[in-house]
């Protein structure tokens, strides 16, 4: 019967083996070696653009262009209508500061993907969670929560949770 640590060492071999981080001559671990493995993030490519739009309409054997990104490496400024002060960083980094381990955030930003729209309150609970972060806001376009609600939906779709 495997201990405990083994099982939590299987599954983390497992998960790496996933994420092709580990494709072959793994080493075995020392009993007591704690693995650490960063989030999750998805790296299956995903349309970032195409021509023609998608829903047009062409005849069968039409040439389609697509650009394909895992997102975690796409600057910030491909989200039209984000936070002008994450423009310097990647979606990646967008997601792994902001989204990755914070359930109250993600929920939120699911939410607003989902519906649209976050309630007053529940712009003002996001706004000050960030704001705890370190994100600053203004009350212009480009500046305000609706900025950073664009970016992080885009941060968190490239980055395996909005899948």
């Amino acid at each position: 019967m495997a201990t405990l640590l083994e099982v939590a060492q299987l599954q983390q071999v497992q998960q790496l083996q996933q994420t092709a981080l580990i494709k072959k001559n793994f080493v075995q671990l020392d009993p007591g070696v704690v693995l650490t493995l960063p989030p999750p993030v998805n790296v299956s490519p995903k349309v970032i653009s195409q021509t023609p739009a998608q829903g047009s309409f062409v005849p069968r054997g039409s040439k389609v262009n697509l650009t394909l990104g895992n997102g975690r490496t796409l600057p910030a400024t491909v989200v039209q209508g984000g936070l002008a002060s994450w423009n310097t960083l990647t979606l990646g980094t967008l997601y792994d500061q902001n989204l990755a381990g914070d359930p109250l955030v993600d929920g939120l930003v699911a939410k607003f993907d989902q519906q649209g729209a976050l309630s007053t309150s529940e712009q003002t609970l996001l706004q000050n969670t960030l704001s705890a972060k370190g994100v600053q806001f203004g009350s212009g376009t480009g500046s305000d929560i609706n900025a950073a609600l664009q970016s992080l939906v885009a941060a968190r779709t490239f980055n395996g949770l909005g899948v």
